[in-house]
Parts: structure tokens; sequence; C-alpha cells
């Protein structure tokens, strides 16, 4: 399996107070035992994209994975590779795809870097 990484942050080893010992932060590098997950479960977390084979973003505190894209769409020239293939597959957290016109100027970045 390629690597994964968590999208969301997951609370470990909670106690009977509620507090975790150990969070799972967004971008750290997962896998179904660091998060004492079943396979299945595993399997669901990507399903919902709380875990992706992507890299979480560098967002810059307060802005979400959405935002970033979309700025980095807007800035085309700062786009990389592995952005473009992020914004191509990103769904939100309620599933829909980015907006047409994104994934539109994220298509005409990558055919100018064949130019």
């Amino acid at each position: 399996m390629a690597k994964m990484y968590a999208w969301s942050s997951f609370r470990l080893d909670v106690d009977e107070h509620g507090k975790a010992k150990k969070v799972v932060e967004p971008g750290e590098e997962v896998t179904a035992e660091k998060l004492k997950v079943s396979k299945e479960e595993f399997e669901n977390l990507i399903e919902v994209g709380a875990v992706r084979d992507l890299e979480y973003p560098p967002v810059e505190p307060g802005q979400s994975p959405a935002e970033y894209f979309r700025a980095a769409a807007a800035e085309r020239a700062e786009m990389t590779p592995k952005e473009m293939k992020a914004l191509m597959a990103f769904r939100d957290s309620q599933g829909t795809q980015v907006e047409p016109a994104i994934v539109g100027a994220a298509a005409a970045v990558e055919a100018s870097k064949d130019e």
C-alpha cells in the first residue's frame, strides 16, 4: 500500500477524563496500526477522506486544504505536479469535488508545463 497521510486529527489513548495522551495531526504518515484501528476501519477512514494517499498540503494557520488548492490554482506558477494531483483528486469533507473552474485552471497549469 502507498504511504497514507492523516487529513484529520486523531485522538489516541483517551483517558477516562476524555484527555488524549497522543494526537495524530493532519499531515502525519499513518497506518492502521498507528491509529490503532482494524484494517476495515482504516479502509473506512480512506473512503471518507480522513486518510489519503496524498500528502496534506502546507496550509497556513486557519486555512483549509480547499482554500490552499484554490490559491495554488490562482497562482499557477507555484503549483507543483504533486499539488496538481491533489487538486484534481480533492474532495471536501462532504465529498464534493472542487469547483470545475479550479480543475480547469489546474489542467491549464499542467498543459503549460509540457511547453
